[in-house]
């Protein structure tokens, strides 16, 4: 499926420093011969050539550009939805990267102009993983009422994440979110979806499979966040509670199942472990 993901690629790299941008173009040749790239110095120029020029892939170089302001990133990634972007942080600036990410970049890569086998990887995964969210754009996987994912579109992002978990050794959490009452009221619907995602990052995965279930899939989580995410969780939605007057006493359930890289397990049996949980806490 994704066979011509990689081949001539053309890059668009918002980069500050001049010596840098030669480095970049460098290397970039000893990783793919038609790799092309074109630089700019900042935010304005980048959107610029976007919107009159065709690229690939846009890197993002967050110690050397203006964007070493999140939000500035932010309008970034809002006007190239479709593009895929990678950051590129100093060794000592990773947190810069892991943010990049959780605000919407596709990869982080650590300047290291000798690891052409780990950036030719990040390359490849960025273009699968934003081929995958344009076409359930494409499809409008989207659930009408509450905007979030589908079950079907839950279920191919969900695996693709596990893969990069795999890859990157970062641990992921799936939520189960069940409404024991008011599944069945839209209005109710609708404002635990706008919970969830005041509740959660821009980046991760939150879907409404109907009847009451919600799933959230928390990228690069800790296991021991699993309990802060809760206790977080279980407070944003009792203040719903508070405000709706059918939904005195206990409406809703949650549980909890963090996915430790390399386990290989599936999306499906992530699923069924949640719905395990919630059937043990009746």
């Amino acid at each position: 499926m994704f066979k011509h993901l990689m081949g001539p690629k053309r890059f668009l790299l918002i980069e500050g420093n001049q010596e840098e941008v030669e480095l970049i173009n460098q290397f970039l040749i000893k990783c793919e011969p038609q790799f092309q790239c074109e630089a700019v110095s900042n935010l304005e120029s980048a959107i610029d050539y976007l919107t009159s020029e065709k690229f690939d892939i846009v890197l993002v170089d967050l110690g050397q550009s203006e964007i070493t302001d999140l939000s500035l990133f932010i309008n970034l990634r809002n006007y190239v939805q479709e593009i895929p972007i990678v950051v590129l942080v100093e060794p000592e600036q990773e947190f810069l990267g892991v943010k990049a990410c959780q605000s919407g970049a596709q990869d982080y890569f650590i300047k290291d102009y000798t690891d052409v086998r780990l950036f030719k990887k990040i390359i490849r995964y960025a273009l699968e993983q934003s081929a995958i969210e344009n076409e359930l754009r494409s499809l409008k996987l989207i659930d009408e009422r509450t905007g979030l994912y589908t079950r079907r579109a839950f279920l191919v992002l969900g695996q693709h994440y596990l893969r990069l978990a795999n890859r990157t050794a970062r641990g992921l959490i799936l939520f189960y979110i069940l409404l024991t009452r008011g599944g069945d009221d839209v209005e109710i619907v609708k404002a635990v979806a706008h919970i969830l995602r005041q509740s959660f990052r821009r980046s991760d995965i939150i879907a409404c499979f109907g009847g009451g279930q919600f799933f959230v899939l928390a990228l690069e989580s800790h296991k021991d966040s699993v309990r802060i995410i809760t206790t977080r969780l279980k407070n944003n939605l009792n203040v719903l509670n508070i405000k709706q007057n059918n939904l005195s006493g206990k409406w809703f359930d949650i549980s909890a199942v963090f996915y430790e890289p390399g386990s290989r397990n599936s999306i499906s049996f992530l699923i069924a472990q949640a719905y395990k949980l919630i059937e043990e806490q009746v």
